[in-house]
């Protein structure tokens, strides 16, 4: 399977054209794809898909056929919403069909409807097939980039920090392997929230990576192998390396909201 996200996203429309003629009438790519960071096998295809209408039980069912039969890496992740929702810029609280890991399903919260996406998809967006972006006047809202970002720190990223410390209490061989891929998500999740808190604009993973190690070069070094695990360079991770992980969350998470606050 090609690696090549404009291919995988045009061959999706190949196929679901097929399977649902005129249900599909807008794809933009974003995420990793969008933000130049994409670095498969590592990195899946991100996007929103606008339909013409609500899917019914035939549509749904043509959907997911199409993703079963596109399954593997980089997966296809796409959020589909209709013109009435894309205008409305619905929240991640709101069911709607999606892909997931390459998973379609039918109907859900997904977590990747938020503010962040919208951000992206305003600033970023790669169009390959409908009006773009700024022509369908897709305008992100900073007070609730923000918000969600705090919200998303106290939350997702503190109860994770919680667990990776809890994890690797003393008692643990510090040398065990551990996944890398885990200690990329710790290490450069949070600063990704910190640079869209100090400065309003969205960071790729490698770039927080090198954003968290110019801040606090004490995390350089550990910052600096997951940026290059994350371009496909073999490194590999320690107990050790995810106790320095839920260390550096902490204290972004602390820096981050601590910017916030002095912003008000």
């Amino acid at each position: 399977m090609t690696s090549d996200p404009e291919a995988i996203a045009r061959d999706f429309l190949r196929r679901i054209d097929t399977a649902a003629p005129g249900l599909v009438t807008a794809l933009y790519l974003t995420g990793s794809v969008a933000l130049g960071d994409f670095n498969p096998p590592g990195s899946d295809v991100d996007g929103v898909a606008v339909v013409c209408r609500r899917p019914d039980a035939g549509d749904l069912a043509a959907l997911r056929n199409v993703h079963g039969e596109m399954s593997g890496r980089p997966y296809l992740d796409l959020i589909y919403l209709t013109e009435a929702q894309l205008s409305a810029q619905p929240s991640d609280a709101e069911e709607v069909p999606y892909s997931q890991d390459g998973e379609f399903r039918d109907s859900g919260a997904c977590g990747q409807l938020n503010p962040v996406l919208w951000t992206e998809l305003s600033r970023y967006g790669r169009t390959v097939r409908g009006a773009t972006p700024a022509e369908r006047d897709v305008t992100p809202d900073p007070d609730l980039l923000r918000e969600w970002n705090v919200q998303n720190l106290r939350t997702y990223w503190a109860g994770l920090a919680n667990y990776v410390r809890g994890a690797t209490a003393d008692g643990r061989d510090g040398t065990e392997p551990v996944d890398i891929e885990m200690l990329r998500w710790v290490v450069l999740g949070p600063p990704r929230l910190h640079y869209t808190l100090a400065t309003g604009g969205i960071a790729t993973k490698s770039q927080a990576g090198r954003y968290a190690a110019e801040r606090s070069p004490r995390w350089a070094e550990l910052c600096d192998r997951c940026v290059r695990s994350r371009g496909g360079e073999p490194v590999t991770a320690t107990v050790d390396d995810m106790r320095s992980a839920a260390e550096l969350m902490a204290e972004v998470i602390e820096d981050a909201l601590r910017l916030e606050a002095a912003s008000r």
